[in-house]
């Protein structure tokens, strides 16, 4: 009983042991927790005083910001994240004369949106910083009380995120730069002036900095001295002895005098240099002056210094042989004298030569054909047209040949240059000459007309920039007077019609306003002179004459020169007054053509007739004319180029639903464009402009009455 009782002891005291290791960890955790709770309470006071104090410095931070947006210089606008305005400043309202309504939501704003900155706008929402290109404003489109004056901006425009990293508002900033950009323009033409000054003085030019550094040169300078394009970015480096390194002790004076000028200012004018002595321009070695001249700025320090190159190599090498010095010197004038020795010969020899084609003319019509002597006279002739070419050509080698007309045939006279021609287009342009088929007389001087085919050809070449095709055409054509009162360079008359024709880039509108004005050239600087055109024109003008030009953008031009036919006496000449009106009819025409002068002389011709004429601008009214139009539409006459459709495309589609029509094709290109636009189709035909009123009514009355 005495063991047992122990055990049960043992056990008893084991879990009172127990129960106070629990109370003790109990009365730890709560006084952790008693600790854990005074520790918040004063977190919680400091972080309310904290609060208190940020609450009061966010107060005056709001004010700081108000006072620094509203009396910013700078012009600024904030809106919210939905882009409605919710506040400006004074400078904004200013600026743009006008508040911003709250209404109005800043990525619509027109504008904004009429310089294209929709992308930009949207960069801007998404939370990017965007600095706006330069845009134009005027308060006046807005309200015409105010002036009519444009400003320009400048505007850059960011946004403040939200505790997400969202865009929460945005800010928009403005500044007038007109001042700028007028002072920019203003800049920037005189830059361009100087450098164009540069750029074509024959005179070497470069600039240094007042250590050597190149800092400009023109084309002159650079071929001077054979410096290699590429080889340029060394030497903009800066190099202090550059402009002396290659001066031997020959030239210590010279060196001596040019740190001068680099160092204290002044001038100085350089000896003549031989550039191979040192090893520059070793293959070609050029013999120069240089002068020099220092810029300062206002303390008196030498900031830059001009450099002036003259290469005078050429005369140098004159002086020192007197024979080629002479032929240099005098060969313009003897190029002179020889075109004015050319032309006075030429008139005698020519009047030799006159008498020897009209006589051997008409011992040929005495002689019968089957006799030696018509042989023998033959010869003589063809001798004296080959002279009278040679003399030709020589005058126009010279370019001094007087105006002398006679009496030649277009097609012969094309046929003469045709070798001439093929060399100057060269090998990669395919020339092609179609003459007429009878012979085309006119009173015109053959010197004159070797300058219009060798201008146009020239011209034509120029604008193929590989392979390319140059077409010669020679026709007759009757001018109406009807024609000639909607077209004052004509007169009404038979002519002889010369095309040359070119595949080539083509010219735009714009272009064709000035391609005959002495001086305007859409070649770069130095392959033309402007002048080619405007002296075809001039020979054209001065022979009675007219010139019209087609082209289109890089499908080809054709130049068709109108030149009054010569009539024979034993012919009876053309009566070109009014004529009887015959050929009339009816019916309905739907007229397309994109030039209003030629719709509405075509329409007038045609309403003579009597035809109902309906006229389009474009193929699109042309096409909504045809759907709306419930009567019939017996032929169509439309041109072939036209903007947005041709006329072939046009045809087809008002063809589809009007199987009856009838078409005829009208253009200025020649008539080799029925094969380039396949418009050789049944129901129809092709008329070349320009046309006279009789052919214009006798095709329309042969398509409608189907006799052709």
């Amino acid at each position: 009983m005495g063991i047992g009782f122990e055990i049960f002891l043992i056990f008893i005291i084991c879990i009172l042991a127990m129960l106070l290791l629990m109370a003790i960890f109990k009365i730890k955790r709560a006084t952790q927790l008693i600790q854990d709770q005074q520790a918040l309470k004063e977190e919680e006071t400091t972080r309310d005083d904290s609060l208190m104090t940020s609450s009061k410095n966010t107060d005056n931070s709001k004010l700081l910001q108000d006072a620094f947006i509203d009396n910013n210089p700078i012009a600024i606008q904030i809106v919210n994240q939905n882009g409605y305005t919710v506040h400006f400043n004074q400078a904004f309202e200013d600026l743009f004369a006008l508040p911003p309504k709250s209404e109005n939501n800043i990525f619509e704003d027109d504008r904004l949106l009429k310089h294209h900155f929709h992308d930009l706008l949207f960069q801007v929402k998404r939370g990017d910083t965007v600095y706006f290109p330069e845009f134009s404003y005027n308060a006046h489109d807005k309200n015409p009380k105010f002036d009519n004056k444009v400003i320009w901006i400048q505007m850059i425009a960011f946004s403040i995120p939200d505790k997400n990293q969202q865009p929460d508002i945005y800010i928009f900033m403005y500044q007038n730069v007109t001042a700028k950009r007028m002072a920019i323009d203003a800049l920037r033409q005189s830059e361009s002036l100087a450098r164009a000054v540069i750029e074509n003085t024959a005179t070497g030019i470069s600039v240094r900095s007042n250590t050597g550094q190149l800092l400009l040169y023109n084309e002159i300078w650079r071929k001077i001295w054979e410096v290699d394009k590429d080889s340029l970015e060394e030497e903009l480096a800066p190099k202090e002895n550059l402009i002396l390194e290659c001066w031997d002790n020959a030239y210590e004076d010279h060196i001596r005098k040019i740190r001068e000028v680099y160092t204290t200012g002044g001038e100085y004018f350089g000896p003549e240099i031989n550039t191979g002595s040192k090893g520059i321009n070793k293959q070609n070695p050029r013999i120069v002056t240089q002068q020099y001249k220092s810029i300062c700025n206002d303390e008196g320090e030498v900031e830059r210094v001009v450099i002036l190159t003259s290469d005078i190599t050429e005369r140098k090498q004159a002086e020192e042989e007197r024979l080629k010095l002479q032929a240099q010197l005098s060969h313009s004038q003897k190029m002179e004298s020889i075109g004015r020795l050319a032309g006075g010969v030429s008139h005698d020899f020519n009047n030799m030569l006159s008498v020897i084609i009209g006589y051997s003319d008409i011992a040929l019509l005495n002689t019968e054909k089957n006799s030696p002597a018509y042989n023998y006279i033959t010869e003589i002739n063809k001798a004296a047209v080959k002279s009278a070419n040679l003399t030709r050509q020589l005058l126009a080698f010279a370019r001094k040949q007087a105006f002398n007309p006679i009496v030649l045939d277009l097609n012969q006279a094309v046929n003469g240059m045709k070798k001439m021609l093929s060399r100057l287009l060269g090998e990669h342009i395919k020339f092609t000459f179609l003459p007429g088929k009878s012979e085309i007389l006119i009173h015109f001087d053959p010197s004159q007309l070797d300058q219009i085919l060798a201008n146009l050809c020239v011209n034509a070449r120029d604008a193929i920039l590989e392979k390319g095709v140059i077409v010669i055409e020679t026709s007759t054509i009757v001018i109406e007077e009807t024609f000639t009162q909607f077209n004052p360079d004509f007169k009404a008359g038979e002519y002889a019609l010369l095309t040359v024709s070119d595949n080539g880039c083509g010219m735009s509108a714009e272009t064709l306003e000035h391609i005959f004005e002495p001086f305007f050239t859409t070649k770069e600087i130095g392959k033309g002179t402007g002048l080619g055109l405007a002296t075809v024109y001039g020979i054209i003008r001065q022979n009675h004459g007219a010139i019209e030009v087609y082209s289109e953008l890089n499908k080809g031009s054709s130049f068709k020169i109108y030149l009054p036919r010569y009539m024979k006496t034993n012919e009876t000449n053309v009566d070109t007054g009014h004529t009887q009106l015959m050929n009339k009819g009816t019916e309905t025409l739907l007229l397309v053509e994109d030039e209003q002068v030629l719709l509405n002389m075509t329409k007038d011709m045609l309403s003579l007739y009597g035809y109902e004429v309906i006229c389009a601008n474009s193929a699109k009214e042309a096409i909504n004319i045809s759907n709306s139009w419930s009567g019939p539409i017996h032929l169509l006459i439309t041109d072939v180029i036209m903007p947005e459709m041709n006329g072939k495309q046009l045809s087809d589609q008002i063809l589809k639903s009007r199987k009856d029509t009838k078409c005829l094709y009208m253009s200025g290109y020649t008539d080799n464009i029925i094969e380039q636009y396949h418009l050789n189709d049944n129901n129809k035909f092709f008329l070349q402009k320009p046309f006279n009123i009789e052919d214009l009514a006798n095709l329309v009355r042969k398509i409608l009455d189907n006799e052709v």
